[in-house]
């Protein structure tokens, strides 16, 4: 509900639109009469026709109330928060999509962080250029964002709307009493948590947080230090994922996220992916032009369990030579960063272990471009992590035409045919043995294949994720000015997992 001030306001913005609207005009009008003073008389119909229609135009209701819209919208503010955007993993083109949206319609972003982001690696990777969209860059820390030690995010209440791009281990509430604002009418921001999997918990009580937290701090901490982070990030996690507007990737991961608060009905949000660009550019090359090359795309990260994909190799290796399949190889590309460079080491040395150098190919760091060009010359796509709550790069290669073979559990099982799912490693290299050895198939065949399993994804698109956030945004801003009181209410029955 509007009060007095606010309605004072709309009005006073809709008299000053109304204003610029009509001094535009009495502008054509001027240049109209000139035009029809030099030309030719029986010219002078057609052009004042055409300025009666660009003055229909201009007083149409619509597009005054679209303006008035876009004036509005353009004096809201937005925090995104996210870790670390250099990493360029699926996150980050959520995060940097998500950024990219605001700005479409008309917020003014900033962003927290933990490092400075690299605008041209971004680019690179994403093809998205962040220039002109990112307004401030807060530089925070985990500190700063547990409110330990430190203050938090300062002043984050200022803001109309505040999204947690990395929803699966970072944890951010902030904590306010029972008023739906402050002394100055300004109403609590809107929360919105992207929770790509609840990892958060598992990894607290797996020990594995701990390691995401001296990630995080950059430095080595003391077990006390490590204790107290992990509890209080525990407890605002319970806060935050009872009390924000939770947005998901899969129904896998909606599950998941229920199981462990009840309360909480995750909205699916499929995140973005470019699978028009993919499509485009892989499509262009016949299915029968492509090589004998699986290709894996992934972080390199040991939580990505890559070493699957080089077991997998040795059983693919023997089975194409059994099959007497020419030329076959495994391309594994991703991105990798300077805390999982022993990792990195770690898989060089098993492909030397397994005396598969001649087999498997390690390409860290690829740019986008290379990676189509990767997408449209490979025939299959591996992917060796179990349980993964959705797979942007498993989409990216349906895009691309090329066969999917993928774990039976996981959020890619809800768009991925069931003949393409193991159970087993091995059983994933006699499927991938079937297709790669199915060479009899005429190229018109082979294309239309491609078509299909590109078409099997194409409603994860950047588009639609963007529409979809778009919907879920102006639904919420709308809610909070009609019903704050009632969202309050509703807030207060929820109460979070009790910290041990």
């Amino acid at each position: 509900m509007f009060n007095k001030r606010k309605k004072f306001n709309l009005n006073a913005q809709y008299l000053a639109l109304k204003t610029s609207f009509l001094l535009l005009i009495f502008k054509n009008i001027y240049l109209y009469s000139l035009l029809i003073a030099d030309l030719h008389p029986k010219y002078s119909i057609s052009i004042l026709y055409l300025f009666y229609y660009n003055l229909r135009k201009l007083l149409d209701p619509n597009v005054l109330y679209k303006a008035l819209n876009d004036e509005i919208s353009r004096n809201k503010e937005a925090l995104v928060i996210h870790d670390n955007l250099n990493v360029c993993g699926g996150s980050e083109r959520l995060a940097v999509t998500t950024i990219d949206l605001l700005t479409e319609i008309g917020f003014n972003v900033d962003l927290a962080t933990f490092r400075t982001p690299d605008l041209c690696k971004i680019h690179k990777f994403f093809d998205l250029n962040l220039s002109g969209c990112i307004r401030r860059v807060l530089i925070t820390n985990i500190y700063s964002l547990l409110g330990v030690k430190e203050k938090s995010i300062s002043n984050a209440n200022r803001y109309d709307l505040v999204i947690n791009t990395h929803g699966d281990l970072l944890p951010f509430y902030e904590e306010q009493n029972n008023s739906t604002g402050d002394a100055n009418g300004k109403k609590r921001p809107i929360n919105i948590t992207y929770c790509h999997f609840p990892l958060l918990p598992y990894y607290i009580e797996k020990g594995k947080y701990r390691v995401f937290l001296e990630k995080s701090a950059n430095h080595k901490l003391s077990d006390s230090t490590l204790d107290k982070l992990s509890n209080c990030a525990y407890r605002k996690y319970n806060l935050m994922m009872n009390n924000d507007t939770i947005l998901t990737n899969s129904n896998f991961s909606a599950r998941a996220i229920n199981q462990l608060y009840c309360n909480v009905e995750p909205t699916v949000v499929s995140p973005p992916v470019d699978v028009d660009k993919f499509r485009i550019a892989a499509l262009s090359c016949s299915h029968s032009y492509r090589e004998n090359i699986v290709l894996v795309v992934s972080r390199f990260s040991p939580d990505k369990e890559i070493e699957n994909a080089l077991i997998f190799a040795s059983l693919l290796k023997n089975k194409c030579s059994q099959e007497k399949i020419q030329k076959a190889k495994i391309v594994i590309t991703g991105n990798v960063t300077k805390h999982d460079h022993k990792y990195l080491q770690f898989l060089r040395q098993m492909i030397k272990d397994y005396e598969l150098q001649s087999f498997v190919e390690l390409m860290p760091g690829v740019s986008f471009n290379e990676l189509l060009e990767l997408m449209r010359n490979s025939k299959v796509y591996f992917h060796p992590f179990a349980g993964e709550p959705f797979g942007i790069s498993i989409v990216e290669a349906m895009a691309s035409g090329l066969t999917s073979v993928v774990p039976a559990v996981g959020g890619s099982t809800e768009f991925v045919p069931r003949e393409y799912q193991y159970h087993s490693i091995r059983e994933a290299a006699e499927i991938v043995t079937k297709i790669l050895a199915a060479n009899k198939k005429d190229k018109i065949t082979k294309a239309l294949e491609s078509l299909n399993v590109s078409n099997l994804v194409s409603k994860f698109s950047i588009q639609n994720y963007k529409d979809n956030l778009k919907h879920i945004i102006q639904s919420s801003l709308k809610t909070a000015e009609q019903g704050a009181e009632e969202v309050v209410i509703l807030n207060k029955d929820k109460r979070p997992p009790k910290v041990q």
